[in-house]
C-alpha cells in the first residue's frame, strides 16, 4: 500500500491529477495535496509519501529547488508536472532525482502510466529490502536452531510443508541426501545431570547432543536435538553415507557406548528407515520410534533395530489387583510388597520387558492405586501427596529395571501403610451418631453422602461397618425406623392415612402404600383395622 502527494500552485491541475489517476489500481491509499513548495516540503517530512507529484513553478519555492531539499527528508519517487515544454526544466527535473516529468494538461494513459513506472519501481526495491531483510535475518539466527525448528515441526506434523525446497535450502540439503533418524532414550538423564552439569540440564542437553554429532559423523551428515515433548528423548537425523544399515547400527551402539564412558549415560536406541524426502521425516522417527519402545530393557544392549517382541510376552499388573485389594483387606503392607516384587520377579524370569510395558505398567499402577484408595480409604487421608510424587518420578519415564521395580516397590508399600493407616482412622468413627441421627430425621431425605462428607469417610467402607454393627445396612435400617413409626402413627384412628405418610418423610401416598405393604405384608388401612379391632 502506497501513499501519494500532490504539490500544486495551481488547484485545477491537482483535480485534475487527484480525479484522473488509478488510485485503488496501483495500491495507492492515500492521496494528499499541497499547494506550494514550501507546504508541500512540510508534508513531505510528516506522511512520507512514496509517489509525488510536483509541479515545476510555484511560489516560494520552485521544483527544481523542491527536488533539492526533498532528497534530505523523504525516500519518495518524484513525477514532475510542468507547463512549459522546455529543456532546462527537464534536465533540472532528471538531474535533481525526478523519476519522470509530464507536461500539462494531464493526459489520463499519460498520468496512469507513469503512476504504473513509479509503483513498479517502488515494488522492485521493497522486493530488494525485502530479501536483505531476509538474508540478514537468516544470517543472525543460528543455523542449529533452525534445523531444529524445521526437523522438530516435521517430525511432529505441524503443518503442511507445501515449500519443501525452500526448507532444504535452509538447513543446506544436498540434492540426493536421503534422510533416516535415530532415537535414543537416556534412562539415568536426571542422574547424570545431577553428577555431571551440578543439575544444569540445558548443559546436559548440549553436550549430549554435541557429542552425538560428533560420534556419529562417519555414518553421515549428523544433527541431534533434544525431543521437546518427550524429557528423555533425544532425535538424531542423518543424511546416511553409501553404507549399510547395519554399519550405522553399529556406529549408534558404539556411540552409545562412548557416551557411557564419558557421561555415565544408560540409553536405548532405535534406526529408523531410510526416506528420500524430507518431507517424510515424521514417518522415518515414527519407524524408529515404533522400535524403540520394544527395546527389552533386561538386556545390557543399548539398541534395539531388529524386531518387535511378540504381545503374549507382555505381563501386566492389572492381574494382581484382586490379590492386592485382599491385601487391603487383610490389613497387611507385607503381603501387598510381596505381591508387587513377585510381579517383577516374573518379568524378570520372563526375560522381556520393553520401554513400552514400562509406561503401561506404569499407568496400571496407578489406576490400582486409585482403585484401592477407593475401596477402602478414609478419604480425609487419601494420601495426594504420593501421588504427586509418583508422577514426578514414572508419569511418562522411563528407566533402567531394578531401578523402576525398586521405586515402584517402594511406593507400594508407602501407599499401603498411607491407607492402612486411614482405615484405622475410620474404624475409630462411633456410626451410633449416625443410626442416632437416623433415628431422629427419618423424616428427612437421608442420603449415604450425608455421612459420607460429614465423616471423610468412602460409602463402602462406611456401609460395611454400620452393616458390621446393625446387622443391616443405612437405607435397610432407615427403611425400618420409618415403618415402625408408621406402625405407631397408623394406631391413631384421627390421623389420616395421608398425614401419617407425610410425617414419615413421604410426600405420595400411593408409594407409602406400597412400600408400607411390601415391608409389613398388609396396607396402611388394613393395618390400622386390625390394631383397631386388636
Amino acid at each position: 500500500m502506497y501513499k501519494a502527494l500532490i504539490i500544486d500552485d495551481e488547484e485545477p491541475a491537482r483535480r485534475a491529477i487527484r480525479a484522473l489517476g488509478a488510485w485503488d489500481e496501483h495500491r495507492i491509499t492515500m492521496v494528499d495535496e499541497a499547494k506550494d513548495g514550501l507546504e508541500g516540503l512540510s508534508l513531505l517530512a510528516s506522511i512520507q509519501p512514496d509517489l509525488i507529484f510536483v509541479d515545476m513553478r510555484m511560489p516560494f519555492l520552485g521544483g527544481v529547488e523542491f527536488l533539492q531539499q526533498a532528497k534530505a527528508v523523504s525516500s519518495g519517487k518524484c513525477i514532475v508536472v510542468s507547463g512549459y515544454d522546455d529543456f532546462e526544466f527537464a534536465r533540472g527535473a532528471i538531474t535533481s532525482g525526478a523519476l519522470d516529468y509530464m507536461l500539462k494538461p494531464i493526459k489520463k494513459a499519460e498520468l496512469n502510466q507513469a503512476i504504473a513506472k513509479t509503483v513498479a519501481q517502488l515494488d522492485r526495491e521493497q522486493a530488494e529490502r525485502n530479501t536483505r531483510l531476509t538474508g540478514a535475518i537468516l544470517h543472525n539466527i543460528s543455523m542449529p536452531l533452525v534445523k531444529e525448528k524445521i526437523f522438530a515441526s516435521i517430525i511432529d506434523q505441524n503443518g503442511k510443508f507445501h515449500k519443501i525446497k525452500e526448507l532444504e535450502m535452509l538447513i543446506e540439503a544436498k540434492p540426493n541426501d536421503r534422510f533416516q533418524v535415530i532415537v535414543m532414550t537416556v534412562l539415568n538423564l536426571s542422574s547424570v545431570s545431577e553428577k555431571k552439569f551440578s543439575g544444569d540440564m540445558h548443559a546436559c542437553y548440549y553436550a549430549i547432543t554435541n557429542a552425538l554429532n560428533e560420534l556419529l559423523s562417519s555414518a553421515g551428515q549428523t544433527f541431534s536435538f533434544k525431543n521437546n515433548r518427550e524429557e528423555q528423548e533425544f532425535i538424531i537425523v542423518l543424511s546416511p553415507s553409501e553404507q549399510a544399515d547395519f554399519v550405522i547400527s553399529q556406529d549408534v551402539q558404539q556411540a552409545a557406548t562412548r557416551l557411557q564412558e564419558t557421561f555415565g549415560t544408560k540409553s536405548m536406541a532405535a534406526v529408523g528407515e531410510v526416506t528420500e524426502r524430507l518431507d517424510q521425516l515424521d514417518t522415518a522417527y515414527q519407524s524408529a520410534k515404533t522400535l524403540l519402545m520394544q527395546a527389552n530393557l533386561l538386556e545390557s544392549k543399548g539398541l534395539e533395530a531388529d524386531r518387535a517382541m511378540d504381545a503374549a510376552n507382555r505381563m501386566s499388573i492389572l492381574v494382581k489387583k484382586d490379590l492386592l485389594l485382599h491385601a487391603l483387606e487383610m490389613g497387611s503392607a507385607v503381603y501387598a510388597v510381596n505381591i508387587i516384587r513377585d510381579f517383577f520377579e516374573e518379568i524378570r524370569r520372563s526375560g522381556y520387558f520393553s520401554i513400552e510395558m514400562m509406561l503401561q505398567c506404569s499407568t496400571e499402577i496407578r489406576i490400582i492405586a486409585d482403585q484401592l484408595a477407593i475401596e477402602g480409604s478414609a478419604l480425609s487421608s487419601y494420601p495426594s501427596h504420593l501421588l504427586e510424587r509418583f508422577e514426578l518420578l514414572f508419569d511418562n519415564r522411563v528407566m533402567e529395571f531394578d531401578d523402576y521395580a525398586k521405586g515402584l516397590t517402594g511406593f507400594m508399600e508407602e501407599w499401603f501403610s498411607a491407607l492402612l493407616h486411614s482405615h484405622k482412622s475410620a474404624d475409630k468413627l462411633n456410626v451410633d451418631q449416625i443410626k442416632d441421627y437416623i433415628d431422629h430425621h427419618y423424616y428427612e431425605d437421608i442420603s449415604i453422602a450425608l455421612f459420607t462428607e460429614k465423616h471423610y469417610i468412602s460409602k463402602e467402607h462406611l456401609l460395611r461397618l454400620f452393616k458390621q454393627k446393625y446387622g443391616s445396612g443405612i437405607y435397610e435400617y432407615t427403611l425400618n425406623v420409618r415403618m415402625d413409626k408408621a406402625k405407631e402413627l397408623l394406631k391413631d384412628p384421627e390421623l389420616k392415612i395421608q398425614t401419617v405418610s407425610e410425617k414419615i418423610g413421604y410426600n405420595d401416598t400411593n408409594y407409602f402404600s406400597k412400600a408400607f405393604k411390601k415391608h409389613v405384608g398388609v396396607s396402611p388401612l388394613e393395618f390400622r383395622k386390625q390394631s383397631i379391632t386388636g
